[in-house]
């Protein structure tokens, strides 16, 4: 049966189903769509892609590709160095962030493809796959990143028909995790010292990632327009970005995920000092950019924090993210409900937290042994 783009044959219930990925200000959606016949596929898969403003000159390239490949046995005879990447070029990309294509680019061109580059698509086997993963652990590589590697390669391989899936039932160790770097608030008081003193133009941009958990980009792509003096808040959805494809920073019109959209309340400090910054910089778009209205770098602003909590004397390995850890814990400390925090935080799902959480309450045990148990003694 030929293959075409964006439509798949779904043999128990005899028709066509059309389902296309699209971008939207919450995240990536699924609009999904079905059809009797192939030809109602086809037609309705023009209706969407138009509809959609999607380019339906790239089916004509797509479809013939697809075509191509309805021959297993040429499949199961290409290197899978280069199966891998047509894989890549029309099922994944154009359906990924820019951020995301990089990381995937990564893991299939650099770790994946040196290993793998004399290997034909059918040769690979799970012992091979096994062996490989065994490799990886050697080197020192975490868990959790040796499964999104076999997972590229699992993705790829549900693609390939005559052949069972080398990536299934494979074994890993249980990831450890190492608690997350909290800074106390005596710490957080010196890093914020130093700045003040050292890097003053950065003072209140990290005092403000302390005070509202925001990740590096959600501050730095804050907006006036998302400024709301009135009920002294600010409202989080344009995320900055860096395109390493254009090597410029840029505005995303929606954040990490749909979680991440969410209003944060400010001490009339903040607004104070929101006031001063905007009288000062009234042509500016950015709240947080430089003089002339261009955006800060995003790995400057991380690297420049991490230096000055070395220089301030903190013995900690400290990154900018560290302060939503720390935004985290100080909610926990005064007992705020974890769904309570999530949305404060814009977590889209609670295992962070309770990485965190763990950590806090550690030393509320502690606190309670000091209380209770040494007392009496």
């Amino acid at each position: 049966m030929e293959k075409f783009k964006y439509i798949t044959y779904r043999e128990k219930r005899n028709s066509y189903q059309i389902k296309i990925n699209i971008k939207t200000k919450n995240g990536m959606q699924s609009v999904v769509r079905t059809a009797k016949t192939l030809a109602n596929a086809l037609k309705i898969r023009t209706e969407m892609m138009k509809l959609y403003k999607l380019d339906t000159k790239l089916l004509l390239s797509v479809d013939k590709a697809l075509k191509n490949k309805t021959d297993t046995e040429n499949v199961l005879n290409d290197l899978l160095v280069d199966a891998l990447k047509n894989w890549y070029t029309i099922y994944k990309k154009s359906y990924l962030e820019i951020q995301s294509q990089r990381k995937y680019e990564t893991l299939l061109f650099k770790v994946i493809a040196p290993i793998f580059q004399t290997f034909k698509v059918k040769q690979i086997t799970q012992d091979i796959i096994q062996s490989y993963v065994n490799s990886l652990y050697k080197r020192n590589l975490s868990t959790s990143y040796i499964r999104s590697i076999i997972k590229l390669l699992k993705q790829f391989y549900a693609t390939v028909d005559g052949m069972k899936n080398p990536c299934n039932n494979i074994i890993y160790k249980k990831d450890i995790r190492k608690p997350k770097v909290v800074l106390t608030s005596s710490e957080k008081n010196k890093l914020l010292l130093y700045v003040k003193d050292h890097k003053p133009e950065y003072y209140f941009l990290y005092y403000l990632y302390f005070a509202t958990g925001c990740r590096c980009g959600e501050l730095l792509g804050l907006t006036w327009s998302n400024v709301n003096f009135a009920d002294n808040a600010i409202h989080i959805e344009q995320t900055l970005i860096y395109n390493h494809n254009t090597k410029q920073h840029e505005l995303k019109d929606y954040p990490k995920n749909k979680s991440s959209i969410r209003d944060i309340f400010l001490s009339p400090k903040c607004m104070f000092y929101l006031h001063y910054i905007k009288n000062q910089y009234k042509s500016n778009e950015l709240v947080f950019c430089k003089n002339n209205g261009r955006p800060y770098s995003l790995r400057q602003v991380s690297s420049n924090f991490t230096l000055c909590a070395k220089l301030a004397g903190i013995n900690k390995h400290v990154v900018l993210h560290s302060t939503r850890h720390y935004f985290a814990t100080q909610l926990i400390n005064n007992d705020v409900s974890i769904p309570v925090i999530q949305s404060l935080g814009g977590w889209n799902t609670p295992n962070t937290l309770m990485n965190v959480y763990a950590h806090s309450n550690v030393l509320k045990e502690r606190q309670a042994m000091k209380k209770v148990v040494f007392n009496e003694l």
